[in-house]
């Protein structure tokens, strides 16, 4: 099966140099939300502003890995970074504010 439009757009964007620190990918991404971009990207911030910190930080570690070495490697590193993130005070905020059912507070 061919990779989907976004896989490819940011396989492209990674030749070009202009991965996900540069503008490209960013204007991609809201260019590809359709509708009213800037509301629909204001609440993606959000929600991901509402995330862990540690976790928001593995994720983003993680995608630009695998933009630089590939899938592969991504995945070789998620088990060891995900016990790294499971250690954190983060982890254990999250765990006990699903058991109380409120919002965690990172």
């Amino acid at each position: 099966m061919a990779p989907s439009f976004p896989r490819r757009a940011h396989a492209a964007a990674a030749r070009r140099g202009t991965g996900p620190a540069g503008a490209r990918p960013r204007a991609y991404v809201v260019q590809a939300l359709g509708g009213n971009q800037l509301d629909r990207a204001l609440a993606i911030a959000e929600t991901i502003a509402r995330q862990s910190p540690v976790g928001v930080q593995a994720t983003l570690a993680s995608a630009r890995l695998a933009l630089r070495e590939g899938e592969r490697s991504a995945f070789e590193r998620m088990l060891p970074d995900l016990q790294r993130v499971m250690a954190t005070d983060d982890a254990v905020e999250g765990l006990k504010a699903f058991l109380e059912r409120r919002e965690p507070r990172f």
